[in-house]
């Protein structure tokens, strides 16, 4: 079972999930907001968040018998590209940053955050928290990196309609992870993903002074970041991953000055949209 909250105005949906899981939920619910005033992403970076684009967070009242792995990580990315191919949009179109970021035509259309071990006042249910922010007709200015909407990639679709779609393949990514775990979500994450075989650098902290460089070798079974170093294969459980050039991507292939396929390889990237 699962409620639906819809609000004008929130500070955050994620903010607002957290309150309602610490007073104690029985099921699942799903919050909506028209405009956020203090959405976040990884690392608590801030994100603007006018109407016109979904600002969602799902509040998971965490089950017994649920895998203990962080595929619920990759069901949300990949329930994201099935909304986007749902209202269609080519998947081709389509890659995965790790760990659940999505892009559309190399630019960043969608972030994604959870937070889990979240637990109510009592301490007797716990909880997992999955933020989800597309941009639907329009897109932050001066991001870090550059960044889409569905209106500028050509699509002609409602908020609503990203909604209804996003909360049915949600659920639809999260029961086939409750079922067989990580194991069965990873292939196809695999194929998704960004910039195999180029060089990247992994940022580990929010002011991006702590940044690891190697080859995207891919994710290995446990879905940890596989890196190829000078140092030999390395691998990482959390961090920000862009390309080595991805610096470019806002400010020179945006106007013009580099071609896409130079800067940004098979992806870009820009803030976390919560």
């Amino acid at each position: 079972m699962v409620s639906l909250l819809r609000y004008e105005q929130i500070d955050s949906t994620l903010a607002e999930g957290k309150r309602l899981a610490a007073e104690g939920l029985s099921e699942h619910v799903v919050l909506v907001a028209t405009r956020q005033t203090a959405g976040y992403g990884r690392f608590g970076r801030h994100w603007h968040a006018p109407p016109g684009n979904l600002y969602w967070t799902a509040v998971l009242v965490k089950q017994p018998v649920w895998p203990n792995d962080p595929g619920l990580t990759f069901a949300a990315a990949l329930a994201v590209r099935d909304c986007l191919i749902s209202l269609s949009v080519e998947s081709t179109r389509l890659t995965l940053k790790w760990p659940n970021d999505c892009f559309l035509d190399h630019k960043k259309v969608c972030g994604i955050l959870l937070e889990a071990g979240l637990a109510d006042a009592r301490g007797q249910r716990e909880y997992i928290l999955a933020g989800i922010g597309i941009n639907v007709r329009s897109k932050p200015d001066n991001t870090y990196y550059a960044a889409t909407s569905l209106s500028e990639a050509g699509l002609s679709v409602s908020v609503d309609q990203v909604e209804a779609s996003l909360t049915a393949s949600f659920f639809r990514r999260v029961e086939q992870w409750a079922r067989g775990g990580m194991t069965g979500l990873l292939p196809e994450y695999r194929q998704c993903l960004a910039w195999v075989g180029e060089e990247i650098s992994l940022t580990l902290d929010k002011e991006r002074s702590q940044v690891v460089r190697g080859t995207l070798v891919g994710i290995d079974e446990v879905g940890r970041l596989v890196l190829q170093g000078a140092d030999g294969e390395r691998r990482f459980a959390a961090g920000d991953v862009t390309p080595a050039v991805a610096r470019f991507v806002a400010s020179d292939i945006c106007s013009g000055k580099l071609p896409a396929s130079t800067a940004s390889g098979r992806g870009g990237s820009s803030p976390n949209s919560m």
